[in-house]
């Protein structure tokens, strides 16, 4: 059974019904699925670092909160992995860089929504260019400019809803944060037009409307 949820949850393996071999496939599935988060959280982390040293460059500032979990892991490369191994997070790793004062981290929280309409943007600096997901979509209906990597412009377009890289470029993006800092208007115009695409796109009557049209010409079309 455990074979057959991760299939369908991931994709990343098929179910295996034969003794042993369910909990190899999964094994090796669950293998690959920690190397690539960590693999993310690696990304993601530097990615966070290197906006914030291209802000000191500009001899600028700006606080960077982050909830959820912020643990490194012992695999991850260069100091990294040596505060993962001896049991830090990143808070240790912005500590070791000298940025602990541009960093909030707040663990858990209950109601991340919260945390994220006390702030004047989302930044989401992805290194594999997508600029879509539930963080996004939320910081677009909370009001809040995106500041993002990646091509696919329906929910954050550049200069709209927000500020839309082709790929991240940590001096760029800090430069953005800057320009929307000292025009708080212009961070509000794009908030208020992010909030109303969600508003448009994730409309639920309108894409249920949508999917039932869908399913009934499938049964038009097998019957």
């Amino acid at each position: 059974s455990r074979a057959a949820i991760a299939s369908v949850a991931g994709g990343i393996l098929q179910p295996v019904f034969q003794g042993w071999r369910i909990f190899w496939n999964y094994e090796a599935a669950k293998a690959r699925f920690d190397q690539a988060l960590a693999q993310y959280q690696k990304s993601a982390q530097n990615a966070f670092r290197d906006v914030a040293d291209a802000l000191v460059r500009h001899g600028r500032h700006a606080l960077f909160v982050m909830a959820g979990q912020m643990a490194l892991t012992g695999s991850m490369p260069g100091l990294l992995g040596e505060i993962g191994r001896r049991g830090g997070g990143l808070a240790d790793f912005v500590a070791a860089r000298g940025r602990s004062d541009m960093f909030q981290f707040l663990g858990h929280v209950p109601d991340p929504e919260s945390v994220l309409a006390a702030c004047d943007a989302l930044v989401k600096p992805t290194r594999e260019n997508n600029p879509w997901g539930r963080d996004v979509l939320e910081g677009l209906a909370l009001g809040k400019p995106v500041l993002t990597c990646g091509r696919y412009d329906i929910f954050v377009e550049d200069g709209v809803t927000g500020v839309l890289q082709p790929e991240f470029d940590p001096s760029a993006l800090a430069d953005a944060i800057i320009r929307l800092d000292e025009d708080r208007g212009l961070a509000r115009r794009m908030g208020e037009a992010g909030r109303e695409r969600v508003r448009t796109l994730c409309a639920g009557h309108a894409r249920a409307a949508d999917l039932l049209a869908v399913w009934r010409m499938v049964r038009i079309t097998l019957s």
